[in-house]
């Protein structure tokens, strides 16, 4: 399939996607004239041409095999970012915010993921499920712990700066910052 359109996000991709190739094209308007010396160009062997071009490609680099990814580029990192909701970049700030904060503070730094949903609900509309959120902060480079800890009171997963699985909550309480005290949404 080729996916053609002028809008900004004309599909949401997930950061994780393999199946799209995303180029950036030329948006500069063609004279008439410089259309009319393509298709004579076309006409007079250019398919040919464009036919010998791949076949030598498919020699060199190999057919596209099932599984095979498309190729990342640079307009389908932007086209990712910008498939991102509000609440998802508020989510990557909060966590740069945080390893911003863990850099001067000895290297760690831990936020409860109900704290989180709690921040997040405050500020927006939507109220997201703790595992929406978890993988918000995993995929903004946090490490989340592989259980819920009774972290404050209550369970709840925590997201650290440097790894966090296998450790208490007792470890972790020094390192805990609040949303609040890291961003004004």
């Amino acid at each position: 399939f080729i996916l053609c359109s002028n809008a900004d996000v004309p599909v949401r991709l997930d950061q994780d996607d393999r199946r799209f190739l995303v180029p950036q094209v030329t948006e500069g308007k063609r004279h008439k004239a410089e259309w009319e010396v393509f298709y004579l160009w076309l006409a007079g062997g250019g398919y040919g041409i464009i036919a010998a071009w791949a076949d030598a490609f498919v020699q060199e680099h190999g057919h596209v095999r099932a599984g095979d990814e498309a190729p990342s580029t640079t307009r389908k990192r932007h086209l990712i970012e910008d498939s991102h909701s509000a609440e998802e970049h508020a989510v990557a700030d909060l966590a740069m915010a945080l390893a911003d904060h863990a850099g001067t503070a000895g290297g760690q730094a831990v936020l409860v993921v109900n704290d989180v949903v709690e921040w997040l609900a405050s500020g927006h509309q939507n109220r997201f499920k703790p595992s929406i959120i978890r993988g918000w902060l995993e995929k903004a480079g946090l490490h989340v712990s592989g259980d819920r800890l009774r972290a404050e009171g209550r369970m709840s997963y925590v997201a650290g700066v440097a790894p966090v699985r296998g450790k208490g909550w007792p470890e972790l309480r020094a390192y805990h910052r609040k949303p609040a005290d890291l961003v004004q949404m």
